[in-house]
């Protein structure tokens, strides 16, 4: 609050991660931990059982050094590009509401992420569209980005 715009600008940056199977009863939240769940954040369906990876989503901005994980989701395999476009929307959308202003996106060179990002009209071709334009304020260019150690490990790999 009582920042200048620019000075709330930033990146909104996602990744899975392999998590071990396993279901454990939180007795504090009164739900088990471990099984796919999305928070009622995603309106198709996606599949039940134990989940084995962790879909996170962090902010960081610009001018300032901090990083701030805002969500995570259990998933079944990796989240599908369907999954991503509504989740990554409403995460933009969020921060908005929240006085963030997003400016870029960082993801790895997944083809669930090239998917999102060829639905918000992104091509990923040298001479293509890398940008997309913010949900909440169309005047806002949303840079996309492909996290660099991932695309070494890539080629290494």
């Amino acid at each position: 609050k009582g920042l200048l715009a620019w000075q709330r600008w930033g990146v909104i940056m996602w990744d899975e991660i392999s998590i071990t199977k396993d279901m454990r009863w939180d007795s504090k939240g009164l739900k088990w931990k471990g099984i796919v769940d999305f928070a009622g954040e995603v309106s198709i369906m996606v599949p039940n059982g134990l989940a084995d990876h962790v879909l996170v989503f962090v902010f960081r901005p610009f001018y300032k050094g901090w990083i701030q994980p805002f969500a995570w989701f259990g998933t079944k395999g990796g989240a599908s590009g369907t999954v991503l476009v509504e989740l990554v929307t409403k995460s933009i959308a969020r921060l908005f509401q929240a006085g963030a202003i997003t400016k870029a996106s960082v993801c790895d060179g997944f083809s669930t992420n090239k998917t999102l990002y060829s639905h918000f009209g992104g091509s990923g071709t040298e001479d293509g569209v890398n940008s997309m334009l913010h949900p909440m304020d169309p005047s806002v260019k949303i840079h996309c980005l492909h996290d660099v150690p991932h695309l070494l490990k890539c080629t290494r790999n």
